[in-house]
Order: C-alpha cells, then structure tokens, then sequence
C-alpha cells in the first residue's frame, strides 16, 4: 500500500488547494483496461476495498481482502497505482462533494474555529490550507491536472509499501515483482523542512447566529526535546 514521500497538503500552495484530496478520491475510480463499475463488482465479489487516501505529507491506496485472493488482488492494486484513468466524470462528482462539504464547514463553528487556528499557527506554510481545498481553486482543477501529479509523483518521489497478512515476505515480493518492474529506480532526495516563523499573540473572533460560543486558547508548544505540551 504505497504512499509517496512528502506529497499531500505539505506539496500544495493556494493554486492547487485540493488537488491531492481529488486524487486520493478518484484514483480507485478505474484504471487502464478495467472500468470502474467493473473493478467495483470485482472487489465487492470478494469481500475487498481498494481505496484512496490523503494526509499532510502523503497520498496512496489502500487495499483489503482475502489472502487467498491476494494475487488477484494485486493486479488491481497495481493496475490502479500505474495506470489510473481518473475520468472527469468522476473528478466532477467529486468536486461537488468537495466543495458542498466546504460549504457545510462555514456553519460549522468548531471546524471554522480550528481552521482558524491553523492560519494563525502555520501562516504561509502549506498546513494553513484547508485539506479539502479551496472552492476557486477545486473548479478549477482538471482531471488531467491529476493525472499529470500523479505520474510525475511516482517517477521521482519515494514510494513506500506496506503488507499486513498472513504470507510470507519473498510472497509478497513475487507478486509484487511485476509493478516493481514498472517503477522505475529513483534517486533518494534530501528532505528539505519547510520552515514557519512563530506568530505573535492573536485574537480572532468569529461571529455566528446562534446560542452558543466557542472558545479555543493556545499557547506555543516548546520544542521536540522539551517536557512542556501545548495547552488549549
């Protein structure tokens, strides 16, 4: 189950906002030589998932099912990592739910009061977006917009792969031996920290109609050795 090294929310700028959410939603939507609607009954045929992730600082697949199928299975798996089709369809539909769920965030005052949080605390670094995206920019974005990422990702970001099951390892490497061949060696980069500069004192208030107040306080954590926490 692959996740590429230093992509998701940590990669995106506000032109981009959203576009790994996207991805993590339509890249188990079908790939080259297998339709969805085809891949959907597939997997519900044998009690499996195969779905897309998305976080901070990676994006992937990830995939459930019987070891007895497990061959099987990572074909899919491998079919949909290489080769997805991302359809604008599917990116569409997608977008809609995207942005409706934006939309249900504005009269949600804890989800408005933590993303506040986050401008405050990250400023200009990307952790200061919101992970679903930004409604301009998700209509902007195209499924080959997608496509173009992801290839690019998997040519030269790191990719790790992780199997919980009952086979062995030199298993898992045999079946696996095929879209190992497919990915081309990659140089190992340096990770280069994004650095944020601390932010002074803030107040921000948020006004909504209704009964009802939430409050937030924080103050700054200390750092990676320290015993102190960040209290709020």
């Amino acid at each position: 189950f692959p996740s590429h090294d230093r992509s998701g929310l940590t990669e995106e700028t506000s032109k981009n906002n959203g576009i790994h959410h996207l991805m993590a939603t339509t890249l188990g939507k079908g790939y080259k030589g297998v339709s969805y609607e085809k891949l959907k009954e597939y997997l519900e045929d044998k009690s499996s998932s195969l779905n897309g992730f998305g976080g901070k600082n990676a994006y992937g697949l990830l995939m459930h099912g019987l070891s007895e199928n497990f061959s099987e299975l990572v074909k899919h798996f491998s079919g949909t990592l290489l080769e997805p089709t991302v359809l604008p369809k599917f990116v569409k539909h997608e977008q809609a739910i995207a942005i409706r769920a934006l939309e249900n965030q504005k009269e949600d005052p804890v989800k408005q009061c933590f993303q506040e949080v986050h401008k405050m605390i990250f400023n200009n670094h990307p952790y200061s977006l919101n992970p679903i995206g930004d409604v301009k920019t998700l209509k902007k974005l195209k499924s080959q917009d997608i496509k173009s990422l992801h290839a690019k990702n998997l040519k030269q970001k790191e990719v790790l792969i992780t199997y919980c099951g009952d086979k062995y390892l030199n298993e898992v490497l045999e079946s696996l031996k095929t879209m190992f061949n497919k990915l081309k060696p990659r140089k190992v980069s340096k990770v280069v920290l994004k650095k944020y500069k601390q932010q002074p004192r803030f107040e921000s208030f948020i006004e909504f109609d209704r009964e009802q107040t939430q409050i937030f306080i924080t103050t700054p954590t200390g750092g990676m050795a320290s015993k102190e926490n960040c209290i709020s």
